[in-house]
């Protein structure tokens, strides 16, 4: 079984190799070596497609495991052979080839590559130009540059006006020298570098630069003559304080001004959250009743009503309708939003997403509220899912 299994991938290779596709030739014969491994036939073909491709370290070793199977293959030493030239291991190429010659000794084929592999042997070898590899790089020896240091021996006449020590007092330090600078400069003609540089280093460690002052009059404070005035207090910061939904420093709102103001919403975003910060029965109605008129319903949920933006309009409106006393302008006002509400486009999907106890409270509501159909309250109730 595993030997016309191993078969059949090995057809499959050849009409692959013929076709010049030479990947999959090689899929296939290692299909049939896998099935059969006893069978040398099918490394020596995949060392064939190996050779196509340019691989030659793997048609070498495919060539190395049928000569273990059959000793005197000549076409596993051939192309073996191929692969060590290939490879540059011209000795083993040698050795392969004249195998070869000795078991046929009419091969021209392997004649030919003994003689391109002579030639190369005797070809001098090129130094490398090509990129180097990292082993290379590796191995050779890191260039240390040699860069001449002149040694200074002696410094200038006059030390920058840096290495004297700051005055307390910028007018003195500019009419008078100080001590160490006129010390310095009656001995700068025997100072050496590394002298110059411990006394450079000895200045510079020592307090009195920038703000502070060795004397303990450092500018950073400032003193307080007795004819001069006192600083003015220093004010408490104004509190924090929202207004339209934002925090800023302001004066305390006055009582008038701690009532909410509200705006006509100019977005389903803004009339969400306005809707949810009126807690009230009357702040939600008179918010409708003032700044959402029923016929800008559509316009203003669009395709983005939800059930429980609905469950809770309908809510309202039954609150509104049991309160006592009840007048005819309140029946009316629900009425008109009972029927706009049924023309949002998303309104309908909205409806499906009722639950039993949502359901009777719309009928409720349109018990309270009736309906005719001179004013298509009928074809509302149908949207509404109200027989």
């Amino acid at each position: 079984m595993s030997q016309q299994v191993g078969q059949e991938a090995k057809d499959k290779g050849n009409v692959a190799f013929k076709a010049g596709n030479f990947s999959a030739a090689i899929g296939f014969y290692t299909s049939a070596a896998l099935a059969d491994p006893t069978n040398p036939t099918y490394p020596l073909n995949r060392a064939a497609a190996y050779l196509k491709l340019g691989k030659n370290e793997d048609a070498q070793r495919d060539c190395s495991t049928v000569l273990e199977l059959d000793h005197g293959n000549l076409k596993a030493l051939f192309r073996r052979g191929q692969a060590e030239l290939a490879l540059g291991q011209l000795d083993e190429a040698r050795t392969d080839f004249e195998r070869i010659l000795h078991l046929d000794p009419c091969n021209d084929a392997a004649r030919a590559e003994l003689s391109k592999t002579e030639s190369q042997s005797n070809r001098p070898k090129k130094t490398a130009t090509g990129p180097l590899s990292p082993s290379s790089i590796l191995s050779i020896p890191p260039k240390r540059r040699r860069i001449p240091i002149t040694v200074v021996d002696s410094v200038p006449a006059s030390l920058p006006s840096s290495y004297s020590t700051h005055s307390t007092n910028i007018a003195e330090a500019q009419s008078f020298p100080s001590k160490s600078t006129s010390s310095r400069n009656d001995s700068t003609s025997t100072l050496t570098f590394k002298e110059a540089k411990v006394a450079r280093d000895a200045h510079l460690s020592k307090p009195g630069g920038g703000i502070f002052r060795s004397n303990g009059n450092h500018t950073i404070f400032n003193t307080i003559s007795k004819n001069s005035r006192p600083p003015s207090p220093v004010q408490s910061p104004k509190p924090l304080v929202e207004r339209d939904g934002l925090l800023s420093f302001d004066q305390p709102i006055s009582p008038k001004e701690a009532s909410p103001k509200i705006s006509t919403p100019l977005s389903l975003f803004a009339f969400i959250r306005t809707w949810n910060y009126l807690t009230s029965l009357d702040e939600r109605w008179s918010f409708l009743c003032a700044q959402i008129p029923p016929s800008s319903l559509p316009k203003l949920f669009q395709a983005s009503m939800e059930a429980s933006s609905l469950v809770s309009l309908l809510q309202t409106f039954r609150e509104v309708l049991q309160q006592t006393p009840q007048g005819p302008d309140t029946v009316k006002a629900v009425k008109e939003y009972m029927l706009n509400l049924a023309r949002v486009p998303r309104f309908t999907t909205a409806v499906l997403f009722l639950s039993p106890e949502e359901r009777r409270l719309v009928e409720n509501i349109w018990e309270r509220i009736g309906g005719h159909a001179e004013d298509g309250s009928e074809v509302a109730r149908r949207a509404w899912g109200i027989a």
